[in-house]
C-alpha cells in the first residue's frame, strides 16, 4: 500500500505546514498557555460531505485517543457529537490537513481540516485533533538537538522556517522525555528538497514521523495535561 505523504497536504503559508492562528517568521510563538477543553470533553460536528468511509476514518481518530488514554474504565478524553454546544471542532474537507493547537474559540465552530481521500488515516486524524487539544510538533521541543539533527541543506528554502525550535521558556513538556514515537513526530524526510533526509535522530536505529498508533509517551502527556488519574 502506498503510504500517505502527508507533507504534500499541509498548507504552505501554515505555521510548521498544518498549524492555523501562528504565522511563520512572525513574533508570536507557541506559549505554554494551551486552551484546554473543558473536563476533556470535546464536542465535534463533521461535514456531511464526507464520505461514509471518511467519516469512519474520522471517527477511528478520535476513538484511538479515546481508548488509548482511558484509565480504569474512565474516560480522560472525550468526542461528543455536537448538539447544543457554543463551542466546538467542526471537521471540515479542506485543501489539506490542519488545525488550530488548543481551544481557541469562546464560542462557536473551530474548523479542523482533513482533506478526503488525503488525509484519511487513523492516526493521521489523530495527529490533528492532538493539535485541536493542545499539542505541538514533537521535533521542535527546545532540547531537540541532543536527540536529532536537523539536515538544512536538504531543505526545501520556503520551509526552513518549520524547523525552528521552541524557546524553552514558551513551551511545557510535562516533565516527559522527548519521543522519537510521537505522532507528533515529523517523518525524516519532511519537506526534503532533493529526496534526503531532513531529520536524522542520533539514536541508533530510532524510528520517526510514525502515523499509526499514539506511542506510551504521547499518552502519558495527554493524561498530564488533562490531569486524567
Amino acid at each position: 500500500m502506498k503510504e500517505i505523504n502527508e507533507e504534500n497536504l499541509e498548507e504552505g503559508d501554515l505555521f510548521e505546514g498544518d498549524i492555523v492562528g501562528l504565522i511563520r517568521g512572525a513574533a508570536q510563538k507557541p506559549t505554554k498557555t494551551r486552551g484546554l477543553w473543558p473536563n476533556g470533553i470535546i464536542p465535534y460536528e463533521i461535514d456531511p460531505i464526507f464520505p461514509p468511509a471518511s467519516r469512519d476514518i474520522i471517527l477511528a481518530g478520535q476513538k484511538m485517543i479515546e481508548n488509548a488514554t482511558r484509565i480504569n474504565g474512565s474516560d480522560c478524553i472525550k468526542f461528543i457529537s455536537r448538539t447544543n454546544e457554543d463551542t466546538y471542532i467542526r471537521v471540515i474537507n479542506g485543501s489539506g490537513c490542519w488545525s488550530y493547537v488548543g481551544k481557541k474559540m469562546t464560542k462557536g465552530a473551530q474548523d479542523l481540516s482533513l482533506r478526503s481521500p488525503g488525509c484519511m488515516k487513523n492516526a493521521i486524524a489523530a495527529h490533528e485533533f492532538m493539535h485541536a487539544m493542545g499539542f505541538w510538533h514533537e521535533q521542535s521541543r527546545p532540547d531537540r538537538d541532543n536527540y536529532i539533527k536537523v539536515i538544512y541543506e536538504n531543505i526545501k528554502l520556503e520551509k526552513i522556517g518549520n524547523f525552528k525550535k521552541y524557546q524553552i521558556d514558551k513551551v511545557d513538556y510535562l516533565n516527559q522525555l522527548y519521543d522519537y514515537d510521537s505522532v507528533m513526530h515529523y517523518e525524516p524526510k519532511a519537506f526534503t528538497s532533493n529526496g534526503l533526509p531532513t531529520i536524522v535522530p542520533k539514536e541508533i536505529n530510532a524510528k520517526i514521523g510514525q502515523r499509526t498508533h499514539l506511542s506510551q509517551i504521547d499518552i502519558a502527556e495527554i493524561r498530564a495535561l488533562y490531569n486524567c488519574k
